[in-house]
């Protein structure tokens, strides 16, 4: 009976440690997403205004607006932070305990945390970009990577796209500090090819409607929406699981 009562102890125990060593991996790799995220926003977001107005008193008009750029810089900005803080916490992780799947599901927290943030982000730049677009008396050109229409249904369906596609780009992130971590620097440089593959992925999933009108597939509106967003849902998936490949295979064990 009390070998039974241990044994409970003893896995009510690894789950306590296993689940606080999930939690401080997802506040590591999460935080400075939002954090650093937050500077990155208002800069761009200045700039944002600034020019435009600067061009206006100018006497000139802009046809694009900075955050159509912007937007797409925001990806890279936290993939990189999602290399950057994996790179950082993994020995700390070990250090304290915490296993793969600690680390894993942590990384998947913070991804979640971090896409919604940049997808809300990116929502509401590009909503108060088009309403001073407005009260310049400029056209506004939506970006083409992401369905936006300016309605409340489209901006929904932008913060959701938008949210997709920062995951992947989080969770490649983290792919390829891990692949560093493990496989060292020659193997770990050619793995970028199968990240840079899962990132193109993320690209023609954005635009996956808008190409098979090119090509004379034309398809409705609520098509259009579905297959967009079904194949960044899937962009995302195989993200994730490739991330579970690698750190799977990640040596669990304190650093000589």
């Amino acid at each position: 009976m009390n070998g039974t009562a241990a044994l409970v102890d003893r896995g009510a125990l690894v789950r306590r440690v296993e689940s606080a060593a999930t939690r401080r991996a997802a506040r590591s790799l999460g935080v400075p997403n939002v954090v650093v995220g937050s500077g990155f926003w208002v800069v761009l977001a200045v700039v944002a205004v600034t020019v435009p107005l600067i061009v206006d008193r100018a006497g000139h008009q802009m046809d694009v607006g900075i955050l159509a750029t912007g937007g797409y810089s925001a990806r890279w900005f936290a993939f990189a932070l999602g290399l950057i803080m994996c790179a950082t916490i993994t020995a700390t992780h070990v250090a304290a305990g915490g296993t793969r799947r600690a680390l894993f599901r942590g990384a998947l927290l913070a991804t979640a945390g971090g896409g919604v943030f940049y997808g809300l982000a990116y929502t509401l730049a590009q909503l108060g970009e088009r309403r001073l677009f407005d009260e310049l008396g400029w056209p506004w050109q939506a970006p083409d990577f992401l369905i936006f229409g300016g309605q409340a249904g489209d901006l929904l369906l932008t913060l959701v796209g938008a949210t997709l596609t920062i995951a992947v780009y989080i969770l490649v992130g983290v792919a390829v500090a891990v692949g560093y971590l493990h496989h060292g620097a020659w193997r770990g440089t050619l793995l970028l090819v199968p990240n840079a593959a899962l990132l193109a992925v993320a690209e023609v999933a954005g635009r996956v409607a808008s190409w098979t009108d090119d090509v004379g597939l034309g398809l409705g509106r609520a098509s259009a929406v579905v297959v967009t967003l079904l194949a960044l849902a899937v962009a995302v998936a195989l993200a994730a699981g490739w991330l579970r490949a690698m750190l799977f295979r990640l040596p669990i064990r304190p650093s000589r």
